[in-house]
């Protein structure tokens, strides 16, 4: 049994580097094809956006505050949604949230190297979206890296790791079947085709 959780977890390490170049990848492939394709849709926006600051420019004080006001109102509402999604979390993500959390939070790495202060931290931060997200299977995987023990049954966080490579294998598939992805890895004659669709 030990060596099939091992195996999913290197399976779910190496499904995490996929969906990282993948994700490189479709964001230079964007780029490009933003570049080649400036909508109208795109320009309207950006005159919709102009308009509005215009706009804005011209309200009294009062109106700015007041606007000001309902914005700040707008993201506490938002901070209190991202608490309750914390609150939400199962028993064992906050487990394993606070077992990361002792090893990785930047109060507790003051007598750490530069290098190993900045590893911890992005594994804090990724255990800290997990947790916001109810993400067990990333925290599993923060977990594992740290060589901090789940608490989970050994079928119960094969499952999960399971669970977390078909996501990103469905991921993966689904950035390549995006117009800028097909696009950008497509030959000259193919171009042309997707261009005039």
């Amino acid at each position: 049994m030990k060596s099939r959780l091992k195996r999913k977890k290197i399976e779910l390490e190496l499904a995490e580097f996929d969906i990282e170049d993948v994700e490189i990848e479709a964001q230079k492939c964007l780029g490009v094809f933003n570049q080649n394709f400036i909508h109208e849709s795109r320009i309207k926006e950006n005159e919709e956006a102009k308009k509005n600051e215009e706009e804005y420019e011209k309200l009294s004080d009062e109106e700015k505050v007041k606007i000001k006001k309902q914005t700040e109102e707008e993201m506490k509402k938002n901070a209190g949604s991202r608490e309750s999604a914390n609150k939400s979390a199962s028993r064992e993500a906050k487990t394993l949230f606070k077992k990361i959390a002792i090893e990785t939070h930047p109060d507790k790495l003051s007598s750490s190297s530069e290098e190993e202060k900045e590893l911890k931290n992005r594994y804090f931060l990724k255990a800290q979206k997990a947790i916001e997200s109810n993400d067990l299977a990333s925290l599993l995987e923060v977990a594992n890296k740290l060589n901090i023990d789940s608490g989970l049954v050994e079928e119960e966080e094969i499952r999960i790791i399971e669970t977390k490579i078909e996501f990103i294998r469905k991921k993966i598939h689904e950035t390549k079947q995006t117009a800028a992805w097909i696009w950008y890895h497509s030959k000259d004659k193919q171009r042309e085709n997707i261009e005039k669709q």
